[in-house]
């Protein structure tokens, strides 16, 4: 949510008369083994499901974001495939499908074996659609009757940016005594029941609808 792609996406979407969202398309993947070379990925928190492992926990960055564009979800289908060459107990590829209470449909794909990485995502409006990519550092838009255009690069940006902004929203909530919040840990609640219902469709092979005035059980 610190990064500029991300801030330049909400820009777009708050300053123009694109309509609603329709559609989300985002992606994530890295193949595991080259997140810490200099250790064991097997013993490593995000490949062991007794630590909360698994690649739709892990990257849950992405159901975050596409919960923070379009809204709460209503109900959640998905399917994790298996394979067998990293030799995890974990889902290392996992493909979700949301539909959100707006009427706006997301496409989640994530994976623990693309090489090399790549992150990238389409998120389609009634009258746009913006296209970014976290590998080129870009953001490419188009509204209906325009020319696409570049609305943010920036090849040299340093990712550790947005890590130093996230630290000084958080020093800042402190110094005004704030508990509630966008960031809040409530926030973060909804994108974990998305990932607790997507294994029980994978498990059930049925669409899972989310309660959000249930409360969560930890």
């Amino acid at each position: 949510m610190f990064h500029p792609i991300i801030k330049n996406i909400i820009k777009f979407y708050d300053e123009n008369d694109v309509g609603e969202i329709i559609n989300i398309q985002c992606q994530a993947g890295q193949w595991l083994p080259d997140w810490h070379p200099y250790e064991d990925y097997k013993k490593a928190y995000f490949a062991r499901k007794d630590l909360g492992g698994g690649v739709a926990l892990t990257l849950i960055h992405e159901i975050h974001l596409v919960i923070e564009l379009a809204g709460l979800p209503i109900r959640v289908s998905g399917e994790i495939t298996g394979y067998k060459k990293l030799d995890l107990d974990v889902d290392v590829c996992s493909d979700l499908m949301l539909k959100h209470k707006t009427g706006a449909v997301s496409q989640i794909h994530l994976d623990f074996l693309q090489q090399p990485s790549h992150r990238s995502g389409l998120v389609t409006f009634e009258k746009a659609w913006l296209g970014y990519d976290f590998n080129k550092m870009e953001l490419t838009g188009q509204r209906i009757n325009e020319e696409p255009q570049m609305l943010w690069n920036n090849a040299d940006y340093d990712s550790n940016q947005m890590y130093v902004d996230q630290l000084k929203e958080f020093v800042r909530f402190v110094e005004e005594g704030r508990v509630k919040h966008q960031y809040d840990a409530l926030s973060s609640v909804e994108s974990l029941k998305v990932v607790d219902a997507f294994f029980k469709s994978n498990k059930t092979g049925k669409k899972v609808d989310i309660e959000h005035n249930k409360r969560f059980s930890f």
